[in-house]
């Protein structure tokens, strides 16, 4: 064989040998470039995630804060059994009153889901027992082996949510009416629809003589769950976080 031969033999080996390291190297940029877009969109999820979190964490916080204390003051303050056996005006406020409280918390639940139906959780450990906290509160309205007041289905918390939002001073973030515009809404048919059933059990409940009911302790208990989880120090809200008693366990 000529040099010549060996030559161009050894050249087109070179050549070839070239253009297989390229193309392998090619191929490493191409996956590294494609696992760095993927970790920093996972990155900018993860930042929106936590800033709809931080958010709503405050008006969550205080709904659930709200409604917990005023199932407490039911049970143990005879809440209903002093001022919804009152006056007409003070019967009708303690009513209305009781209902928003229901209303702007599943207002808050509501926001927050629309928020982050789209958004990976991602591992942060935080976001998820919060949503956690949220399906067990869900649950404890809607289970069907507890007393019948309070019993919402999961349709139902969320139409009650839905008609308690409003776009927030034109754009597209959502608040919770406050209560003047909440009675208001009441007179809507389309509107007090979804509160009947709750005003309905009010208004029983008003009749006893004590009220007691586990649904009302777990569901009072898992939106102390809900505030530990949003605020363990109790910085933003007093600790003033005590729980009905219940025969039952959470599930």
């Amino acid at each position: 064989m000529s040099v010549s031969v060996i030559v161009a033999l050894i050249a087109a080996g070179a050549a070839l040998l070239t253009s297989i390291v390229s193309l392998v190297s090619q191929r490493r940029v191409t996956t590294l470039q494609n696992e760095l877009t993927l970790y920093r969109d996972r990155e900018n999820r993860a930042i929106e995630l936590d800033q709809v979190m931080a958010r709503y964490r405050q008006p969550l916080l205080q709904s659930a804060t709200d409604l917990q204390s005023r199932l407490y003051n039911i049970v143990r303050g005879n809440l209903l059994q002093i001022y919804g056996r009152g006056t007409t005006t003070e019967q009708t406020y303690t009513v209305e009153n009781t209902l928003f409280v229901f209303g702007e918390y599943f207002g808050w639940v509501e926001a927050l889901r629309r928020e982050v139906q789209f958004l990976d959780s991602g591992n942060e450990e935080r976001n998820r027992q919060v949503q956690s906290c949220l399906e067990s509160i869900a649950s404890a309205f809607l289970r069907d082996d507890l007393e019948n007041e309070f019993r919402l289905f999961r349709g139902e918390q969320r139409a009650i949510g839905e008609v308690m939002l409003v776009a927030r001073n034109g754009n597209e973030k959502l608040e919770c009416v406050g209560f003047a515009a909440f009675t208001k809404r009441l007179a809507e048919p389309d509107v007090a629809r979804w509160f009947a059933k709750l005003r309905e059990d009010l208004n029983r409940l008003c009749e006893r003589s004590t009220v007691s009911s586990n649904r009302i302790a777990l569901i009072q208990g898992s939106l102390i769950d809900l505030l530990d989880c949003l605020d363990p120090n109790s910085i933003r809200v007093p600790n003033r976080r005590k729980r009905l008693s219940t025969t039952l366990e959470k599930n």
